[in-house]
């Protein structure tokens, strides 16, 4: 029997000190974060694909673009509606960044560095590219994210 990858993709083990976290690919999602060995929030299973966004990067946009309709720099664009329930809601929800696989930049004892470059999608068609940092210190855990945008044009983009 061969082992597969996990449905959250690669695992990224980091620690400090008294620290651990487990940084999953799908999403750049923080899967595991863990003080004296004791869990600071509900842990997710390598398979798992929480219901929720909690631990994933949320961008382009975070939260909610109702009915996937927005105007920016003078152009009208439409993002797939992808939250339904409770209804009557009918937004695109979080952005894209939670449903790719990011790519490894740089792994150490105590960070992890992930991308993703956008593809060109339905309702987001700017070339930017998001890195995302998880380093662990004396005080925990540190995110630095940052976006670049490689068009030509001004690209809209947030972080949840």
């Amino acid at each position: 029997m061969t082992s597969k990858t996990p449905r959250t993709g690669n695992q990224y083990s980091i620690h400090y000190g008294d620290y651990s976290a487990v940084i999953c690919e799908l999403g750049a999602k923080i899967r595991r974060f863990d003080y004296q060995g004791k869990e600071i929030f509900c842990p997710f299973g390598v398979n798992d694909l929480t219901p929720t966004c909690n631990g994933y990067v949320l961008a382009p946009w975070p939260n909610r673009i109702e009915n996937g309709e927005y105007d920016f720099n003078g152009k009208h664009y439409c993002a797939p509606v992808n939250e339904y329930h409770p209804a009557p809601r009918n937004n695109a929800n979080h952005g894209y960044a939670y449903h790719y696989m990011w790519k490894l930049e740089s792994l150490t004892d105590s960070a992890v560095t992930l991308s993703l470059r956008f593809p060109n999608l339905d309702g987001y068609p700017f070339d930017v590219t998001v890195t995302v940092t998880y380093e662990l210190g004396d005080n925990g855990m540190t995110a630095t994210v940052n976006a670049r945008n490689d068009g030509d044009e001004p690209a809209p983009w947030a972080l949840g």
